[in-house]
């Protein structure tokens, strides 16, 4: 036996402070053993609570928090003294937006609308003398002032067909009766008005049939829920045809927008559990198309672009995108720089130690945001466009040294690293817009189509057929690319369905309909464009 294991036998108390002056003793290397791993389980314990208190400070802030991303307006804002020359034209510098106090102002506007004259006659009471009971006498001026009245009517409309008869004895019909306005439905109870009516309530507003049907008995027409849907049911094959050529021009562009949303569609296929579906979005500069599928994989957008797509598809970072690349080698991944931004926000938000870090590349995206917009507000100039588009690469440059400035720090926060890592991994897609200036930095344009699903989604909750979904996506993707050429969809819709009615279906010239090619003629007939978008 070992001098120091004697030693402890004989003496216990002193076997700590003996044990410590023979660094090889098993007991002291089991005992450093023992304090390695305890403080590893305490590193990592503080981290794991570390993570867990980012995620409760993330889902409080996207449950309780501001539902805007806007930064907040500071508080207290410095006043600078506004030359007495410069008048109301001069800037408040850091104050308020829109008018100041004493503004003129430029008058009330009065809208070019359908106009009903309402006289106002003097009440017989006042059209004597109060004092001598002697008559007054009608000038010939009068007070004139606007109001704008709003008025919903149903009417029936009474359709009296006129006939004639022959006087003359020649073979042939006896009698000639006065044509009627063909239906889209033959023989419906509703006009075509009333249906395009009904389409963009259900499917432009998010709608639901119920509430549809509450509202027309308000106005004394008394319509169950079951026959609007009898008539959407025999509207669908009508508007499909339109849809297919949509698609097809979607397909033919070289530049999209692609988002997905979820959608409850009680519909039971092969090899899918459960009732939630997609919705996908592809928002071109020409159309909007939505397609209504079971699956959230690559296999949908493949579909819908097939193998020999070429082009820039803004999208995010969902892996389903990165695949696609994969898949289809002539499309470029253009990355959503709103959501490299909320990733600094979500950081900022989950732990009060990154805040000042997450500020900080917040307005660093900003400043790159303030720098292609001044790039793009000088197309046409070349000087001023090259000067800007090198500032532009120069901030990206640097940015991109500092990401990597950080990585390369070995005791760099976790949700730091995570963050950062991110954006090196994705650089390439996050800068496709650099070389090539049509292109948005962010996807806003197709989560803005996608509003009017979740709207659907929690008026209604879903579709619960299979013509009805396919009637969802179809009806979307007419009306909203009607909206996005600045049409009056309801009126644009009309139009299509009278051809329907006169053609006795879809019609042959489909090419006609397109929003941007529909004649001028048609134009003023209809009354389809609006004068201002939006």
């Amino acid at each position: 036996m070992s001098t120091l294991s004697t030693a402890l036998e004989e003496n216990p108390i002193w076997s700590l402070s003996a044990a410590c002056s023979f660094p090889d003793c098993p007991i002291v290397r089991q005992k450093d053993f023992e304090l390695e791993q305890a403080n590893q389980e305490k590193q990592k314990l503080t981290e794991e609570n570390e993570r867990l208190r980012a995620l409760i400070n993330k889902r409080n802030s996207s449950i309780f928090g501001r539902s805007s991303e806007k930064q907040l307006e500071p508080q207290a804002v410095q006043q600078t003294e506004v030359p007495e020359s410069a008048g109301d034209c001069a800037p408040a510098q850091g104050g308020k937006r829109g008018a100041r106090f004493g503004h003129q102002g430029y008058g009330r506007k009065i809208p070019d609308l359908p106009e009903i004259t309402v006289i106002h006659d003097i009440p017989n009471d006042e059209m004597y003398c109060p004092n001598c009971g002697k008559l007054r006498s009608l000038s010939g001026f009068a007070e004139v002032s606007y109001e704008i009245d709003y008025e919903i009517r149903f009417v029936r409309k009474k359709h009296i067909r006129k006939k004639t008869f022959n006087t003359c004895n020649c073979p042939g019909p006896r009698s000639v009766t006065a044509p009627k306005q063909p239906q889209v439905i033959p023989k419906g109870m509703f006009s075509n008005a009333f249906l395009a009516h009904i389409l963009v309530m259900k499917f432009f507003f998010q709608i639901p049939l119920h509430r549809m049907a509450m509202i027309m008995r308000m106005q004394g027409l008394a319509v169950n829920e079951g026959a609007l849907t009898g008539m959407l049911k025999k509207l669908a094959p009508l508007l499909l045809p339109l849809y297919l050529l949509l698609t097809e021009v979607n397909r033919s562009e070289n530049h999209w927008h692609v988002d997905e949303t979820g959608w409850m569609h009680f519909v039971q296929v092969p090899d899918k559990q459960g009732w939630h579906w997609w919705l996908w979005v592809f928002v071109s500069p020409l159309t909007v198309v939505f397609v209504l599928d079971p699956s959230r994989s690559s296999n949908v957008p493949l579909k819908h672009f097939g193998k020999d797509a070429r082009g820039i598809m803004n999208c995010d970072r969902f892996s389903a995108y990165g695949k696609l690349m994969a898949l289809i080698e002539g499309l470029v991944r253009a990355l959503c720089w709103a959501h490299y931004r909320r990733d600094f926000l979500n950081a900022g938000k989950s732990l009060n130690c990154l805040k000042d870090w997450a500020d900080l590349w917040v307005n660093r995206i900003a400043e790159i945001y303030r720098l292609n917009e001044e790039r793009l507000a000088v197309p046409d100039q070349a000087e001023l466009f090259k000067v800007a588009q090198e500032a532009l690469e120069s901030a990206l440059e640097a940015m991109l040294r500092s990401i990597r400035l950080e990585l390369s720090d070995p005791g760099l926060h976790w949700q730091k690293k995570k963050v950062l890592s991110s954006a090196l991994k994705h650089w390439d897609g996050l800068t496709v817009f650099v070389k090539n200036p049509f292109v948005p930095m962010d996807n806003n344009l197709a989560e803005r189509c996608l509003r009017p699903g979740a709207l659907g989604r929690k008026s209604y909750y879903g579709t619960h057929s299979e013509w009805s979904g396919n009637l969802l996506a179809t009806s979307m993707s007419i009306l909203q690319t009607a909206a996005k050429h600045n049409l009056n969809v309801e009126a644009y819709l009309r139009y299509y369905l009278d051809a329907c009615a006169k053609e006795g279906g879809p019609p042959q010239d489909l090419e006609r309909f397109l929003p941007w090619k529909i004649p001028d003629e048609i134009i003023r007939k209809y009354n389809i464009r609006r004068e201002h978008p939006g």
